[in-house]
């Protein structure tokens, strides 16, 4: 499971990502520097056993209630993305 971090872009290039992510086999998520999903792969969904790909949009890990993680990893996955973004920031 991968996920990557980028800050808000034109929807032109949002889309040409997305386009080109959404038939990669491996799981791919992309977060806001809010942690918040911006796009996550039909893989992605299903390793998390969402329905649909939309419905991750605007969550943050905290937000989600599936039964793959329980709260303390969503909590310790929200915690080291934080921590991954604090070192990005220049």
């Amino acid at each position: 499971m991968s996920c990557l971090y980028l800050p808000r872009q034109s929807r032109v290039v949002n889309r040409q990502i997305r386009r080109f992510l959404r038939n990669f086999r491996i799981p791919i998520a992309i977060k806001d520097d809010q942690l918040c999903y911006q796009y996550a792969n039909p893989a992605y969904a299903r390793l998390l056993g969402v329905p649909k790909v939309e419905s991750l949009r605007g969550c943050t890990d905290l937000d989600l209630n599936v039964e793959l993680f329980e709260e303390t990893l969503r909590k310790h996955f929200h915690q080291r993305d934080a921590e991954v973004l604090s070192n990005l920031a220049p």
